[in-house]
């Protein structure tokens, strides 16, 4: 193994942080890069060449699913990079674009989702699902929906050093209010944890959702972390067929992020098909 090659992850760790990196990205970049120090021990490589690196993402294959290991690789071609070693970089997998888009659910599963809240007295879960919904903000920027933006329905949400405006419906402004006066929340994030000045841990929000999709006899695929999020899209390209103005709603910084929600499902070309049906 090279001599002191991986004795500069805490250099490298605080690079990424000057870059402003979140915390998150940091810690999976360093275990990334740990992760292929461990295969070039275990196989005794003693001086790391490209051929290194391609035999480990030929056995990682095996391993990881493609997305998972493009992330990893993405970590160390960064590392390798920084190093001033760009000849040790190798490309990413190729991944084949699903022709459909599956994994949405309906308007009518929405609605099964919200009632199962209602019927469960799970008021808060109905109204923080109603709310990634309807304005298509990720679980994690719940912390900017605070009681303060209320009157005005706009709050400017911060998310991997870029800003942009989310405007929360009128009706939905009148539902959380009502919600506060309830609670007694007077000021602050309203959906908070133990501390007013915290969020609900993400972690506790899974959990309830998906014990609000059990009680609705929900498919447990189209409950994952960016479900509401692409709910709110593929409603907002059928209603308006606006991509450009959906990726400023979105924070998209390109419009091929937001394109992904013009595609559909397999239901959805099946339909199109039989009725083309000569």
């Amino acid at each position: 193994m090279q001599q002191h090659f991986f004795d500069l992850l805490d250099d490298f760790s605080v690079f990424l942080t000057m870059q402003e990196k979140a915390v998150s990205t940091v810690r999976k970049y360093i275990r990334d890069i740990c992760r292929f120090r461990q295969f070039v021990q275990s196989h005794g490589v003693c001086n790391i060449t490209k051929q290194t690196v391609l035999l480990y993402k030929e056995e990682m294959i095996d391993i990881y699913k493609p997305a998972s290991l493009n992330s990893m690789l993405i970590s160390l071609n960064s590392y390798f990079s920084w190093l001033n070693k760009p000849e040790l970089r190798v490309k990413t997998l190729r991944i084949q674009r699903r022709s459909s888009f599956n994994v949405i659910f309906s308007k009518d599963e929405y609605a099964s989702l919200l009632k199962a809240a209602q019927c469960s007295h799970m008021e808060r879960m109905y109204l923080i699902m109603k709310l990634l919904a309807s304005t298509g903000i990720r679980i994690g920027e719940i912390r900017f929906i605070t009681v303060e933006i209320l009157p005005k329905g706009v709050t400017l949400i911060q998310n991997k050093g870029k800003f942009r405006e989310v405007l929360i419906p009128d009706l939905l402004c009148t539902e959380l209010a009502q919600y506060c006066e309830k609670k007694h929340i007077t000021s602050g994030i309203i959906f908070h944890g133990k501390k007013d000045d915290t969020m609900l841990d993400k972690a506790y929000i899974w959990r309830e959702m998906k014990a609000v999709a059990a009680l609705a006899n929900f498919s447990p695929e189209k409950i994952h972390a960016q479900a509401f999020r692409h709910f709110f899209a593929k409603e907002y390209i059928a209603k308006y067929n606006d991509v450009a103005d959906l990726a400023d709603i979105l924070g998209h910084s390109s419009l091929e992020t937001t394109r992904i929600y013009t595609r559909t499902s397999t239901d959805e070309k099946r339909m199109r098909i039989n009725n083309l049906y000569l």
